[in-house]
């Protein structure tokens, strides 16, 4: 798969980050094809969702940080966008920033070789986990 004026990327189809829209959009492309996907926010990065849009104490604005720029929450809260600053309080909107958007790729494949399968497993957890020696 090729992104203009990026270097080629490698997947796995439906094994990937990529979106399921972009999965579901190469499905059945030969070596040298190109096609247009068209991924409505639903098979991508979702619809906007007001609950992702919080606020954060001023002094915790990293330095530099303005609106507009992407800043870490950690990893149990991923990333998000300032959008607004003031003199007690920012802004943050948690969505994706192509949340409730559509996407246009235009890929081509370059190459495409077989892959092992790869089983998976699905688990059930029947109790919370405990400590051990708890």
């Amino acid at each position: 798969v090729f992104d203009e004026g990026l270097d080629p990327i490698t997947l796995v189809c439906g094994d990937s980050a990529m979106v399921m829209g972009f999965h579901r959009g190469i499905v059945g492309m030969t070596v040298g094809e190109t096609r247009e996907l068209v991924v409505a926010p639903a098979d991508g990065f979702g619809e906007r969702d007001t609950a992702k849009l919080g606020k954060l104490p001023r002094e915790k604005l990293p330095d530099g940080a303005k609106i507009g720029t992407r800043i870490s929450l950690g990893a149990k809260h991923g990333e998000a966008t300032v959008v607004a600053i003031t003199d007690e309080f920012v802004g943050l909107d948690m969505n994706h920033p192509l949340a409730g958007k559509t996407v246009i790729f235009t890929v081509r494949v370059l190459g495409c070789e077989e892959v092992p399968r790869q089983e998976r497993l699905v688990v059930e957890i029947i109790s919370p986990g405990t400590l051990a020696g708890s």
